[in-house]
Formats: C-alpha cells, sequence, structure tokens
C-alpha cells in the first residue's frame, strides 16, 4: 500500500492544531483524560463484579475453540480421523487452513451413513473375500447368475470418460447412489484418477482391481452392447426373473428415454438384484435422483439443505494428492491470500474456434460490472483514488485455456484506475489453449485451478461448464453464470446469479415416470428446478423418442426450499492463510484476555501519548507533514504543484531510503542551472533574442551574457532516449547551456516538467524545427563533417552545429569529446544532438570536465543516478500504473527481484537456450531457489514470498518461471509469485501507450530488491541506473546455446557507453582515469565506477 497515510493523518493533526493556543491543548488533554479515567473506573468496577462470569465466559470460550477446530479439521465429523496426514496433506487441512466456515453442515444422518458405507467398503472392498467370491463368476455366461448366492455385497464401477469435470461430477453421483442401494463404489483406475486424488476410504482402497474379470471389455461398452440397460429394456430381455449378472448404465448426453428409465422406481426395483453396475457417465445425475420417492425419502434425511448435495459429497470423497495440493497452496499463498478479496472468473468458450472473442471479453465485464463484483475504470483525472486512503486490494483468479482474458483485464486495471480506488491484480495459472485430458500434469493443473476456483470469495462462471459447477459447489458459492453467447454477440442480460450452489444436471429425463408420465420434469418435485444457464435454450416437449435424440430439453439442478445466509456471512482478511483461524479466536477471546488492571494501564497510556501529541508544537507536526515529501537530499526544488506531477515527490515513498545522497555542489549547482533556464528559458527576452541569431550563418562578435543552448532530439527507442537525454544535461550542466527538449514525440505524455517556472521543452516554432529532422553526417552544419571539411577555424562562428554521436559514430564526430574542440564549440550559441548513446563517461575523459564533475559527483558512479532522479517525473497517468501495479503485485512480498529480458536475435521470441540461461544464472546466483526434489523441501510454517518481476516482449519466459514453481515446491520454501505487466511481441516506440507502458516497466524494475539484465540493453541499464542497483548481467548468447558463466554481476550501477565515443586525444586519459571501466558485457563500451 502507499505509504502516505500515516503522513496525510500528521497533515490533519497540524492543520487543526496549529491554529490552538497552549492553554486550549492544556484544557482539551485534562477533559479527555478526564471522560477516559471516568469510563475506566465503570469499566473495572464492572470487571470486577463480575470477574467469575468472565473466567466462566473465557473456558467456556477456549473449550468451544478447541471443538471448533477439530469440527473444522474433519468438517462436522464429515471425514473420519485416523488417516495419515503426511501422506494426504489436504485431507484435514483444506477446511482448517483455506476455507472460511461452510453454511452448509452435514446432517448427524449422513456423518452415520458414511461411517456404516465405510465398514461396507471395507468388509466388501478389493482384496476382500467379498470381493474375490464376487468376481469369481463374473466373466462366465449364466443367465442365472443373479438368484444365484453370490454374498451380501453388491457393486458399482465408475468408468472415466470425457473431461475432468464430467468425471469429477459423475462419481459423486455415483458415489450418492452407492449410498442409497447399499453398494460399493469402485473406480475405474486405467486413468489418471490415483494422480489426482487420495484414497478417500479408511482401511481399504476405491481403487478397481486391474484384474477386474471386465476390465478389456469397459471400453467398448456403448448404447449398442447387449447388457446395456436402455437397450435390454427396448429388447425385453430383462425381467425379475431373468436378472444379468452386470448391468451397464448410458448415462450420457446422449441418453435415449429407455436409458433414463433408470431413474424410476420400478427400474430400480429391478436393477437393484444385479450384483454388478458399470456406469458410464458424463453428466451430473443425482437431481435426477430425487425424482424416486424410495431415493427421495432417505435424501432428505441424508441432505436436509438440499442443495449442498455435492458440496459434502465432493469434501468427502476428493482429497488432491500431495503433488496437486502443493501446486493449490503454492499459488493460493503466493497470489490470493493477502488479497482483501478474491473474484473467480471461469472462462469457457463453446464454439468450433474456440480462443479470444471480443465480445466473450465484453460480457465478462458487462456482467462483473453490473453485478458490482468488479469496479469501472475511469481516467486518471476522474479517479476517485484519494492516495491518503488504505487501498482495498481484490485479486481476480481466471481460468480459461486462453490467456487473452485475463490480460487483456489486467492491462485494464493497469493502464487505468478503478473508479473505486480498489486495487485490481489479476492472474491466470496457466493457459494452455486446448484441453489434453489424460495428460498427466494437465489433468493436475486443471484439477488445482477448480480448487483454487473453489477458495474465492465470489465466482463466476460460464453456462453449461462442468469445470465451473465442480468449483461453485465445492466453494459453496452460487455463481453468476454468463449465458451462451449467440451470433457472436454478448447476451443482454450478460449473466444470472444462481439459486443454488449445486451443479446442473444437463440432460435429465424430459418427464416423470408413470403416473408422472409427461410431467415437466422440473415440475415433478418443487425444490428441483430448471437451471437458470440454459434457460434461454430452444425448449421442446417430449414426443417420442425417435426424436428425442434431436430435441433440447431444458435441464435441472437442486435449490434450496428456503434462503439460507450464505451470501450474508462475514468475510475476514487474510493476513496468511495459516493465520487465519488463530486470528479468529484472538478476536473472538481478547475482551476477556484483558484483566481491569490491564485495561486501566492501557487506558493511561493511551492519555500520556493523546497528551503528548497535544502539545507537540506545530512545527514539529508540520515537519512530519512535509518529511514525506521528499526532495531526495535537495536534489529537487521546492514549490511545485504535488497534484499536477504526483511521482515528482512521492517517487521515494515506494524506494528503500538510498545510501547515494547528492553532494552540496550538485544541490548547488541544479539550483543555478534552474535559475538559467528561468532566464533563458522559451519566453524568455534571452531565448528571443538566442533565436533571432539562427538566421545568421556567421557570428563574428558575440555578447559574452548571451544564453547558450543544447537541443535534445528523440533518437531509437525509450531506454536510448532516456540515457541521452541524462547525457546532454550533463553536458549543459557543465558548460553552462540550457537544455530543450524536441516535444513532437510523446515527451509530454511520459514525463512531467523538471525545472521550476519554466519549461524544458523546445516551441513548436523553434526556426529549425522543420529542418532537424535532417539533420545527418552529410548536413553542412555538422560537427564532424566540418572538421573533415576543414571549414572549422577560430575567426569564423556557426549560428549552430549538429553534433552526431551514435553508435556509429566517425572517428571526427568523436572529437566533440577533445579539450580543443571543446575550445571551440563552447562559443557556438546553439547544438542540436542527436544521439543512442549514453555518451557521460566519455565527458569525464575532457579534463577540464573530468575538474567540475568530480565535484558534482564525488561517488562518481551515481551520475545517472542522481540526475535521472532529478529530471525524470512520470506523469500521472504512468505513475498511476507504476503505483497500482506495485501496490498489487509487489508490495506486500517479502523480497521482490526484477528481471529485463531482451533478445538481440531475428526473428526474436523465446528461446530455450534462453530460458537455461536465465534460471542458470537465478540459481547459481542464489537469486532465485532451485525446485526442490523428492526430500529436499525445506518447509517453513511462514514461508517468505518473492515476487519476481519480468519484463519482457514475451510473455513465454513468465509463463515459463510461473510453471516452474506451480508444478514443483521450491527447495528453500519459498514462495515465488511470478508477474509480467505486459508483453506486446513487438517493439512500438512512440505509440502513446505502448512508451506508456514501457516506462512503467522500467520503474517497476527500479524499485524491486535485486536485478538481472540482459547484455547491451538499454531499457535495463535505465531500469539499474535508476534503482541504483548493481544488476546480474545476461551475457549474449552465442550459436543458440546458453554461455557458461550465463552472467556476471556488475560492477558499477552505472549504465554503459556501448559504443563509447572515444578520440585519439582520450586514448591516454582513458589509461590514467581509474573510474572509467569497460564494461563487463559489451568490450567496447565504457562506465563510470567508484574508486575502490
Amino acid at each position: 500500500m502507499l505509504k502516505q497515510t500515516k503522513v496525510n493523518m500528521f497533515q490533519i493533526s497540524g492543520d487543526v492544531f496549529r491554529a490552538l493556543g497552549l492553554k486550549i491543548k492544556i484544557a482539551i488533554t485534562v477533559i479527555f483524560s478526564g471522560l477516559l479515567i471516568g469510563s475506566v473506573i465503570l469499566l473495572t468496577t464492572s470487571t470486577f463484579s463480575n470477574n467469575f462470569n468472565d473466567q466462566l465466559l473465557d473456558a467456556t470460550l477456549n473449550g468451544s475453540s478447541e471443538s471448533e477446530t477439530l469440527h473444522d479439521k474433519f468438517i462436522g465429523g464429515l471425514l473420519k480421523p485416523g488417516f495419515d496426514e503426511g501422506s494426504c496433506v489436504s485431507r484435514y487441512t483444506q477446511s482448517l487452513l483455506y476455507r472460511k466456515p461452510s453454511p452448509y453442515k452435514p446432517s448427524p444422518y449422513l456423518v452415520s451413513k458414511l461411517r456404516s458405507y465405510e465398514k461396507l467398503h471395507k468388509r466388501c472392498g478389493p482384496g476382500t473375500k467379498a470381493y474375490k467370491k464376487a468376481t469369481k463368476n463374473l466373466g462366465h455366461d449364466d443367465e442365472n447368475y443373479a438368484s444365484k448366492s453370490v454374498g451380501k455385497c453388491r457393486y458399482i464401477v465408475w468408468v472415466a470418460v470425457y473431461g475432468l469435470g464430467n468425471r469429477i461430477l459423475t462419481l459423486a453421483s455415483v458415489f450418492l447412489y452407492a449410498l442409497l442401494t447399499n453398494r460399493v463404489v469402485l473406480v475405474d483406475q486405467s486413468k489418471d484418477i490415483s494422480d489426482l486424488f487420495c484414497e478417500p476410504f479408511p482401511g481399504t482402497s476405491w481403487l478397481l482391481p486391474r484384474d477386474f474379470p471386465l476390465m478389456k471389455q469397459i471400453d467398448g461398452y456403448n448404447k449398442e452392447y447387449s447388457r446395456c440397460y436402455g437397450t435390454m429394456l427396448n429388447n425385453h430381455a430383462i425381467s425379475a426373473n431373468s436378472t444379468p449378472r452386470h448391468l451397464y448404465l448410458h448415462i450420457l448426453h446422449d441418453s435415449r428415454d429407455e436409458d433414463k428409465m433408470f431413474f424410476c422406481t420400478k427400474d430400480q426395483d429391478m436393477i437393484d438384484k444385479v450384483p454388478w453396475l458399470i456406469v458410464k457417465a458424463n453428466v451430473y445425475f443425482v437431481p435426477s435422483l430425487w425424482f424416486n420417492p424410495t431415493f427421495q425419502t432417505e435424501l432428505m434425511k441424508l441432505f436436509p439443505q438440499k442443495e449442498a448435495v455435492f458440496h459434502h459429497l465432493a469434501r468427502y470423497l476428493y482429497h488432491p494428492t500431495n503433488q496437486v495440493w502443493g501446486m493449490i497452496t503454492r499459488y493460493h499463498d503466493a497470489h490470493l491470500a493477502r488479497a482483501d478479496d478474491r473474484l473467480g472468473i471461469q472462462i469457457r468458450v463453446f464454439s468450433d474456434k474456440a480462443g479470444y472473442f471480443q465480445h466473450v471479453m465484453d460480457q465478462i465485464l458487462s456482467c462483473t460490472q453490473r453485478e458490482k463484483l468488479l469496479p469501472k475504470v475511469v481516467s486518471q483525472e476522474e479517479s476517485k483514488l484519494n492516495m491518503s486512503e488504505s487501498q482495498k486490494l481484490k485479486a481476480v483468479l481466471v481460468t480459461s485455456l486462453y490467456p487473452e482474458y485475463a490480460d487483456r483485464l489486467k492491462n485494464m486495471f493497469w493502464e487505468q484506475p478503478s473508479s473505486t480506488g480498489e486495487l485490481i491484480e489479476v492472474y491466470q495459472p496457466s493457459g494452455e489453449r486446448y484441453q489434453q485430458t489424460d495428460n498427466k500434469l494437465h489433468d493436475q493443473k486443471a484439477l488445482a485451478e477448480m480448487y483454487l476456483l473453489s477458495l474465492t470469495d465470489n465466482i463466476v462462471t460460464s453456462a453449461r461448464s462442468t469445470f465451473g459447477y465442480v468449483a461453485h459447489s465445492l466453494g459453496g458459492l452460487k455463481p453468476w453464470l454468463l449465458y451462451q453467447p449467440r451470433d457472436a454477440s454478448a447476451p443482454d442480460p450478460p449473466c444470472v446469479r444462481s439459486t443454488s450452489i449445486d451443479p446442473c444436471h444437463l440432460t435429465p429425463p424430459s418427464h416423470g415416470c408413470d403416473a408422472d408420465w409427461g410431467t415437466d420434469s422440473g415440475k415433478v418435485v418443487p425444490f428441483v428446478k430448471h437451471c437458470e444457464d440454459r434457460d434461454n435454450d430452444d425448449f421442446g416437449s417430449f414426443s417420442n423418442a425417435s426424436r428425442f435424440e434431436d430435441i433440447v430439453v431444458k435441464h435441472i439442478q437442486f435449490r434450496a426450499s428456503s434462503c439460507d445466509g450464505h451470501n450474508m456471512r462475514a468475510h475476514s482478511h487474510l493476513l496468511h492463510p495459516k493465520l487465519r483461524f488463530n486470528m479468529k479466536k484472538l478476536e473472538d477471546n481478547i475482551l476477556f484476555k484483558i484483566s481491569g488492571m490491564m485495561k486501566l494501564t492501557i487506558t493511561f497510556a493511551t492519555c500520556l501519548v493523546l497528551s503528548m501529541v497535544l502539545l507537540l508544537p506545530s512545527y514539529n507536526i508540520s515537519n512530519l507533514h512535509k518529511s514525506h515529501l521528499t526532495t531526495t537530499g535537495g536534489l529537487l526544488a521546492t514549490g511545485f504543484d504535488e497534484e499536477s506531477c504526483l511521482s515528482r515527490y512521492h517517487q521515494s515513498s515506494l524506494r528503500k531510503p538510498s545510501p547515494f545522497k547528492p553532494s552540496t555542489n550538485l544541490v548547488s549547482k541544479l539550483r543555478s542551472y534552474e535559475m538559467l533556464h528561468k532566464r533563458c528559458g522559451p519566453g524568455s527576452d534571452a531565448y528571443k533574442r538566442a533565436t533571432k541569431q539562427l538566421g545568421n550563418n556567421n557570428l563574428i562578435n558575440s555578447n559574452g551574457g548571451d544564453c547558450q543552448y543544447v537541443v535534445w532530439t528523440p533518437m531509437f527507442g525509450l531506454g536510448n532516449r532516456i540515457l541521452s537525454m541524462v547525457s546532454v544535461f550533463t553536458y549543459a550542466l557543465i558548460t553552462d547551456r540550457v537544455m530543450l527538449v524536441d516535444q513532437r514525440n510523446d515527451i509530454t505524455d511520459l514525463f512531467c516538467e523538471p525545472f521550476p517556472g519554466t519549461s524544458w521543452l523546445l516551441p513548436s516554432d523553434f526556426p529549425l524545427t522543420d529542418q532537424i529532422d535532417s539533420f545527418n553526417r552529410t548536413h553542412s552544419h555538422c560537427y564532424g563533417t566540418m572538421l573533415k571539411n576543414h571549414t572549422v577555424n577560430s575567426t569564423t562562428r556557426p549560428s549552430h552545429l549538429y553534433i552526431d554521436i551514435f553508435h556509429d559514430s566517425r572517428d571526427h564526430d568523436k572529437m566533440f569529446f577533445c579539450e580543443e574542440n571543446q575550445s571551440f564549440i563552447k562559443n557556438i550559441p546553439w547544438l542540436v544532438v542527436k544521439s543512442n548513446l549514453y555518451y557521460a563517461p566519455s565527458l569525464w575523459l575532457i579534463p577540464s570536465f573530468q575538474t567540475k564533475l568530480i565535484k558534482l559527483f564525488p561517488q562518481k558512479d551515481t551520475v545517472f543516478y542522481h540526475l535521472s532522479h532529478y529530471l525524470f517525473h512520470p506523469t500521472n497517468q504512468v505513475w498511476g500504473m507504476v503505483t497500482r501495479s506495485y501496490n498489487a503485485y509487489l508490495s506486500r512480498a517479502d523480497e521482490v527481484l526484477g528481471l529485463q529480458i531482451r533478445v538481440f536475435s531475428t526473428p526474436a521470441g523465446y528461446f530455450q537456450h534462453v530460458m537455461d540461461q536465465i534460471v542458470s544464472c537465478t540459481q547459481r546466483e542464489k537469486l532465485l531457489p532451485e525446485l526442490a526434489t523428492k526430500g529436499s523441501q525445506n518447509i517453513t510454517k511462514t514461508p517468505r514470498l518473492k515476487a519476481v518481476l519480468v519484463a519482457s516482449l514475451h510473455p513465454e519466459y513468465s509463463d515459463e518461471l510461473k510453471n516452474m514453481f506451480l508444478e514443483r515446491p521450491s527447495s528453500t520454501g519459498e514462495l515465488i509469485e511470478v508477474y509480467q505487466p505486459s508483453g506486446e511481441r513487438v517493439q512500438q516506440t512512440d505509440k502513446k501507450v505502448h512508451d506508456q507502458k514501457a516506462l512503467a516497466e522500467i520503474y517497476l524494475l527500479s524499485l524491486t530488491d535485486k536485478l538481472v539484465t540482459s547484455t547491451r540493453s538499454t531499457f535495463g541499464y535505465v531500469a539499474q541506473g535508476l534503482g541504483g542497483l548493481k544488476p546480474w548481467i545476461l551475457y549474449e548468447p552465442r550459436h543458440k546455446k546458453a554461455p557458461d558463466p550465463p552472467c556476471v554481476r556488475a560492477m558499477s550501477m552505472e549504465p554503459c557507453s556501448l559504443k563509447a565515443p572515444i578520440s585519439a586525444c582520450q586514448a591516454e586519459t582513458i589509461k590514467t582515469t581509474p573510474f572509467v571501466k569497460y564494461c563487463e558485457d559489451r568490450i567496447t563500451g565504457i562506465k563510470l565506477v567508484d574508486e575502490l
């Protein structure tokens, strides 16, 4: 959060109390103290008279608190104690540490039923005599098999089909059916079930043994199978007297009416006699079980809160493996735990060509803003954000196969502030673009994302998405359901709030059974209703079986018969996930822990502090307010309007105290320069006189009091421009010239004016404006060309010179840096400079300049650091981007690492050898931890959070890092949060928003604790110089291989002058100048270092 909160409190105090006299202050203190002491007397009297009652209540609370903890651990008895906790960490910790207490409590009858089932499963499960007996003759044809004695155990086998969401919903449905019919559920383990979930039943297994007699046949079961129940009904091949050894139940979206007769009482009486049922399903069919009167009676006892069926069964059955749970907890603790509020958005696009669609994005925004789940964005000027207030942080968790939706949201709340002042951080764990069911890692990530969504406070899901159904039901959340778009346009309304937390049965029976035949299935029982997210579908009433598969019916789900307080439950802010419940206990018990004497002590201490504040001299309070308006050790002049440029005095509020202090000579020189600029700047008489001279080609006589100027023109990218501008200003300082900057590009969209009472912008009517673009080495006023052509002499002085300082400058151009040439140049009124280099180091090699520079910069490697802090103050628009990103994503971390990745390659993009180099450097230098191997993880109760800020045109590098630390824990136990503000793939210099984002990212990198940059990157040079950081520099790869060593620590925080314009006149000087060294990442470059 911004650090101005305390400051503004003192400001208010200062404003009020400066107006009060000393006597009034004393009177207020006495009165206030008297009132407090009187209150204490009353309070302590009450305390002592009720001491016994307080102690009794205290003991009661302690006892209930302990029992409540156990209650939470076992989810109100839903779970049975006794499991090995280490082998499945999620079993007892997910509700204890990560979920708010659920308003849906399991009934005692459900708890009892589950304990009975566990005994049944243990008696009949795999490996038991009962199981062996039941499977002995299963593979043999025998029409009367079911009538023979096969023991008291009956089974239902769940077969995994379709995607993970379908599987989770159908397995819960099958398990409920097993509970109702006293069957043992066994799950097909041919897929990845054991990589996703722990065993749910104590002392036994739910996995169908691989030697199950029908194992090789199961995959081929379909509607045409002779033992398919619907087919047998059609063929009249089943009766009470002719019951098969097993039945295949086809409960898929394409089920026939005959298949759906499974839900009817008469059919259940027959099915009940079959020892083995094999089920394939891709729909949540629990709601249809309530149509059966026999089941309904039992279900009402099991689930008095009727919409909580899946919620309870899922928390009982599904306990993610340690691998998956690690993904969930690492991501939650790194990205979501510190937010004040969490919103989940699950996006599934049902389209032949799925991907990013603008109408879907529009629908998401329309829904979330209309329902007040997300704020609107406003312009910087319209923002209601009060810098003195503590800003609420909302985390938005997006799950989608496509990263563009999250990127769009993230950009939206980065580029503009929210209307409410909230900080919005947007995260997406993965974006794999296409579904990869049965790919182990893909399914594990998908399950982790379902659980993460279930841990949010509010959730928005896509219509008909089983992924979303699992997430909101698991979390006990009533979602906002996004209607399915039609004709590539966003629906209106865009979404609807669900009336139930239970999933939807997408393709239920369209009618009742027997007497209810022809009745709309949404009207058979009052608590089974049509689903909200399919109400817009065409509705066709049932006519005959032949048309059934072509008819779209309405769909059903549970709705509780009465309202609950789910959405009214209190929200407790998370400081850290493992502290939440302890904080809850503290809040509940703290009033009963404080004795009367302690209360008295606290009260007197409060009075004393208030008295001291009241009696504090006014000027001290005022100074406390002004202390935050840092002028960076006198570097900045006071008197600017704060509101017009918030960054000017507030930058340091985001930075650690700097060890680099500006010298008194530098501060004095800057004040002198400001007076010079005000006297000679645009609009002044001196400026008008100076511009008139530009019409004269040769000026033999000059007034020594006239002003001289150096004009900076933008060249190349933003990093080059910032570096060259600091170089030009350095030159202006030591030659007493006025610097003016070409404003034709986006300079005013990036930076505020740095000089008080004047402007640094070159007026648009400057006489040479139309010519500047054509200035090059062939121009007659190019200094290098004039030297080459011998047109420079001591008697003729041109009105202006063009100075060419580029990476490929000629030897004659480099003579600008020679002492004798400066003797001539100092008499030229106007210099126009074009450069793409940071050439400040070369100025130190001019003897007369070096003397001046040493006085200005006794810490010689602070030139760019001090001058950039003086010159560059991002506009409010850019500063808003910086502060929003910093406060939302970085400020809560214990440590921040910056990674700036620039790929110098054609074509540029993601390269594995570059990724390998980044990982090698950061791990070798202990900037990032290695991934834990089995048994090597350092488990800590309060793991440190390290934020990694990645700046790159290509998002794949941050995605790879993010995946690394999602899939596996760090060896140190640290939590790693990876954040990349933008990834625009191509550089778009002079595009306003692109340059503003680039500048914001440079500043964000400068706010990190440690920094890794790419070789030769001016972007990285600016970031390290602004932040006063000595970076680790990634060597440039050769032949598509990661260099060894991968990186080197910079000897200085100063930028490198990549191809230093060293003239022959400086060859000896550089040898004798200890504070100018060759760059680590460029042998032809030089940089300033501080003397050792």
